[in-house]
């Protein structure tokens, strides 16, 4: 959960990874990859072509409609950037940097529960360590517009 100024505040993640093989440990093994735009190397995978193909995996345990707290490594950026959803549901924000990503997304409702992450065309950038937790207990997820006082809330749990 984030406060208003976008700071973590609280985290009320199950310990439960979700994922598995999230380093790409010897291979990209359990995950669905369109190899057109993504290639496997060195324990990662890298977006090193043109294409917006997904990589995917389904969750070991999916509930509709539920908030995600999705977490990645991106390495090796240079250009536009890539976001998660979780069983269909919205897009998270958009990661576009070397860092250690958090995103939390709400799973869509009628979908499998497949952890989809989606570049943007262009995009050039690595991914590894990959988890996904499924957050338990009262949530609000909201997102703040930017130059604007208007709260936008996603979800109340």
């Amino acid at each position: 959960m984030l406060d208003l100024d976008g700071a973590k505040y609280a985290d009320a993640a199950e310990t439960t990874n979700l994922i598995t093989n999230g380093t790409f440990t010897g291979g990209q093994d359990f995950w669905t990859v369109d190899e057109t735009a993504w290639t496997y190397g060195g324990n990662l995978i890298a977006k090193d072509a043109d294409g917006t193909g997904v990589i995917s995996q389904p969750l070991s345990s999916f509930t509709p409609g539920r908030p995600y707290k999705v977490v990645l490594t991106m390495s090796g950026y240079t250009v536009t950037g890539l976001t998660a959803r979780v069983g269909g549901g919205d897009v998270s924000a958009t990661m576009a940097s070397d860092a250690t990503h958090t995103q939390h997304v709400i799973a869509g409702k009628t979908e499998t529960g497949l952890l989809e992450l989606v570049p943007a065309n262009a995009g050039r950038f690595s991914v590894d360590a990959v988890e996904v937790y499924a957050l338990i207990g009262p949530a609000i997820l909201a997102k703040v517009a930017a130059g604007t006082p208007v709260l936008e809330i996603m979800t109340l749990v």
